[in-house]
């Protein structure tokens, strides 16, 4: 292979990395769980992690706002659930889906309120495209 060759075969591979890495790239990831039950006793109690990542145990007080960050992986598998615990009640739910991504309103923040009737999930109504407060899951016992 002449050195031209050999330089025209890197470019090749070096420009297709670059493009591909480009088109594979993703936004970072907000989310945000706020506590908004009705009194700070009990505290909320909650557990979040990936298959790669274990955030621990934190406990909220009232208005109380977790958050993290994160990237989507490059096979767009990320996955991330959390567990809940107040006042006797338990729940466990996925928080992040990438499969679901964008699905629950296009955006980069996923936002959820604790409310002593359940989860809530800020999202992007398609119709009035405002933003709106859905119920996406209930407290167990």
């Amino acid at each position: 292979m002449s050195p031209n060759s050999s330089i025209y075969l890197f470019m090749n591979i070096l420009t297709s990395f670059l493009l591909l890495t480009t088109c594979m790239s993703r936004k970072e990831i907000n989310m945000e769980i706020t506590d908004r039950l009705p009194s700070s006793e009990p505290s909320l109690r909650l557990h979040c992690k990936s298959k790669d990542n274990d955030l621990g145990f934190h406990t909220l007080g009232l208005n109380q706002v977790y958050k993290w960050s994160f990237n989507v992986n490059f096979w767009a598998s990320t996955l991330f659930w959390c567990n809940f615990w107040w006042d006797g009640k338990y729940a466990a739910f996925h928080v992040f889906d990438s499969k679901i991504w964008g699905s629950m309103g296009e955006t980069d923040i996923y936002s959820y309120e604790v409310r002593a009737d359940g989860f809530y999930f800020k999202m992007l109504d398609p119709k009035t495209r405002t933003l709106v407060w859905r119920h996406v899951n209930n407290w167990g016992n």
